[in-house]
């Protein structure tokens, strides 16, 4: 207990040292403390020997001698071992390390056995004890301190076992230096082996350390916001970093072929002079601006600073700091060019106080408003003020001032002659230091030429020119709207999607002026038909939809549409001429077929469709049995250009019989088409849609060319 305290109380009282022994001082110092400690134990141990077993025999100086050597060792060779194995080693059993590990620590057991246990003594002779320093510099270099003090364990317990054996290199007890000779040979093999260790593992440290260091100083390098660059003194690149090679517009490599001066515009070559005859005489330059030329031609603002380094080959070289102030350039630029503007701008300009007294005025102002600048400096704002904008208004636009210091939009102000005029205004606001207005800066142009245009662009995107009716942009913002009508108030609303029945005929036969002028009356009278809440559009040619808004039920919808044919069927009188036409209707239901536009706009069209196919001059409500009628009609449609060429389509022959003669005169050729999905399609379903698509044409002409060779087949067969 006296040894462990005096031992704790020798290392403790030195703050240098590091329990996990990180250096050879450590372990030295634990040597000395070990030493010195192992001193109260060797001489309390031996003279409670003597008092209590031999009080008759007198101390030797040999007992006490060996007492303090076995302490010593025990301390040594523990002691390292419960300092250094709190951490468990890393990386000794990595598939690249396995094979290494077994090999050093088996065969530092295995020589130790050989060495100290007489192992194959009789094959292989005696063994020199200091081969054992070869695996122990082994496990020093590769293992660390863990490996070293791992081997020294084993060694010792090998040799103690020797010598309690008598066998081994330390087997004979005749001699009386032989427990000291073990005691040098063990303490020197712990010193050589922890010692190595900690210098290998100290300048791991030492290495890894520098390797860190490096690595920030090369981050700093490589992620630094300045440009850095190294120089010989002849101003060749030997190093940049990225953000010098993106503020150049060069890379790396090709800063490596150029010269510092040849980056430099001429007129800044006295200043370089007297900048490299600072650096001669005071190792650094600058702070200094100047400009470089960049890769594309253009010349970039720079401040430069820097110093003189030796490099690791003993030559000069020149380390700079560039930053990039091109920006800063530009602001200072920006605020002399501000006063320019200021007074040569053609946008108004005006300065006020928080309480919205006019401080000052540009030229623009007086020429837009027709007030000079005596007239208004020292008058509030309100001396502009029209009577189209409420107190409210300007309540709102204070507030939002006084949230957000600005503010931006459309206002109408008097003109000094009396006329309103539509202006775009945009106020921001100019802080002072605790945040409290300094000063409100205005600036507007007159927009009431353009607020005219651009109603007229307005109406003309989305009403039809013709008609005047919403077209289709402006139809599908107004569904959208009565979509999201019925999702938020449950409310109801029908589509009816009108198609003028043969409109083409009168439009090729009597011209499109007749036909523009038909789409114009037959506009009003649908017009007429519905109330003033719901919407008539013409989505283009002779296609009109109307949108019944806030329906309570559908019961009205049906007569509505039976009114439209009625009216659409009585005869327009266009320039002398009665024409006639009719409506096919397809009527749709929202929210009970659906509540998405496009799919309320097709269904719709499918529905109008199944009028026409019924006769025309009807209305047809949209049902299941329609659309799938009509997307069948769309796959044929589809599918029939690929008929041709996948042979799907053949020609049958049904003979035509004269009655007097009963013989077979000629043949009428009948088209087939067999479909992969729907079997055989009748010609009455494909014709049309041959006939629509143009495709009629090429399948006509297979026709044909089918029925002369199978005649040329047929002629060549009855010839032979």
């Amino acid at each position: 207990m006296l040894e462990a305290l005096a031992g704790y109380c020798l290392l403790k009282s030195n703050k240098r040292f590091n329990t996990e022994l990180i250096v050879p001082y450590d372990y030295l110092l634990l040597v000395l403390s070990a030493a010195l400690s192992a001193v109260i134990s060797a001489a309390t141990g031996v003279s409670a020997l003597r008092i209590f077993t031999l009080p008759n025999t007198a101390l030797s100086v040999e007992q006490l001698l060996n007492w303090w050597q076995g302490d010593v060792l025990g301390i040594l060779l523990i002691t390292p071992l419960m300092l250094v194995w709190r951490k468990r080693p890393a990386n000794w059993f990595n598939r690249d390390r396995i094979v290494e590990t077994f090999a050093c620590f088996g065969g530092a057991w295995l020589l130790g056995q050989v060495i100290f246990l007489e192992w194959f003594q009789a094959v292989i002779g005696t063994v020199p004890e200091f081969w054992m320093f070869l695996f122990l510099v082994w496990s020093s270099v590769r293992y660390g301190r863990h490996g070293s003090l791992l081997v020294l364990l084993v060694s010792t317990l090998q040799g103690l076992q020797g010598l309690l054996s008598d066998v081994g290199y330390f087997g004979d007890l005749t001699r009386p230096n032989d427990l000291i000779t073990c005691w040098f040979y063990t303490l020197v093999m712990s010193t050589i082996g922890v010692v190595l260790a900690l210098i290998l593992h100290n300048k791991d440290q030492t290495v890894e350390k520098l390797r860190q260091s490096e690595e920030k100083l090369r981050a700093m390098f490589e992620m630094s916001p300045l440009g850095m660059a190294r120089n010989t003194m002849q101003g060749y690149f030997v190093e940049a970093n990225p953000t010098l090679s993106s503020m150049l517009g060069y890379t790396l490599t090709e800063l490596q072929q150029l010269n510092y001066w040849e980056l430099t515009p001429k007129e800044y070559d006295l200043q370089e002079i007297q900048q490299l005859e600072l650096l001669e005489t005071q190792n650094r330059y600058g702070p200094y601006e100047k400009a470089f030329i960049h890769k594309q031609g253009f010349l970039i603002d720079v401040r430069l600073n820097g110093v003189l380094i030796t490099g690791k080959d003993g030559e000069k070289y020149m380390w700079s700091i560039i930053e990039n102030i091109s920006e800063r350039k530009k602001n200072e630029e920006a605020m002399r060019i501000a006063a320019l503007v200021y007074q040569n701008s053609s946008e108004a300009m005006l300065v006020f106080d928080v309480n919205n007294v006019i401080l000052a005025v540009n030229p623009a102002y007086t020429e837009l408003t027709g007030y000079s600048e005596d007239e208004v400096v020292g008058k509030t704002l309100a001396l502009r003020h029209s009577v189209f904008q409420d107190r409210q208004f300007y309540d709102d636009m204070k507030s939002t001032l006084e949230r957000s210091g600005k503010w931006q939009g459309e206002i109408w102000n008097r003109h000094k002659s009396g006329d309103v005029r539509t202006e775009h205004l945009t106020i921001n606001t100019i802080f002072n230091l605790d945040g409290s207005v300094h000063r409100r800066v205005a600036l507007f142009h007159d927009i009431t030429e353009h607020k005219k245009a651009e109603n007229l662009i307005w109406q003309q995107a989305n009403f039809d020119t013709l008609t005047t009716l919403p077209n289709r942009n402006l139809f599908h913002q107004r569904l959208t709207s009565e979509i999201q009508k019925v999702q938020t108030q449950q409310s109801r609303f029908a589509l009816l999607f009108i198609d003028l029945d043969r409109f083409k005929e009168i439009n090729d036969s009597f011209g499109h002026g007749i036909g523009d002028q038909l789409l114009t009356d037959a506009a009003l009278r649908i017009q007429s038909c519905v109330r003033n809440m719901d919407t008539v559009a013409r989505l283009g040619g002779d296609e009109f939809t109307i949108i019944l808004s806030n329906l309570e039920d559908f019961s009205e919808v049906e007569l509505i549409a039976v009114r439209i044919i009625s009216e659409l069927s009585n005869p327009f009188k266009l320039n002398q001429e009665l024409v006639y036409i009719s409506a096919s209707i397809g009527i749709v239901y929202c929210p009970e077929h659906s509540q998405d536009a496009e799919e309320l706009l097709k269904f719709a069209d499918q529905a109008m469709y199944s009028a026409k196919k019924q006769g025309r001059k009807r209305y047809c409500l949209y049902n299941q049995t329609t659309q799938q009628h009509t997307e069948k009609r769309m796959r044929l449609a589809n599918d029939l250009h690929n008929a041709l060429t996948h042979q799907q389509l053949s020609v049958v022959y049904q003979p035509i019989i004269n009655l007097q003669t009963g013989l077979i005169n000629k043949a009428e050729i009948l088209l087939r088409w067999q479909h992969p999905v729907f079997g055989a399609v009748s010609p009455a379903e494909f014709i049309p849609l041959a006939e629509e698509t143009g495709l009629i044409v090429d399948i006509g002409e297979w026709v044909f060319q089918q029925a002369v060779s199978q005649v040329l087949i047929l002629a060549s067969m009855l010839s032979t």
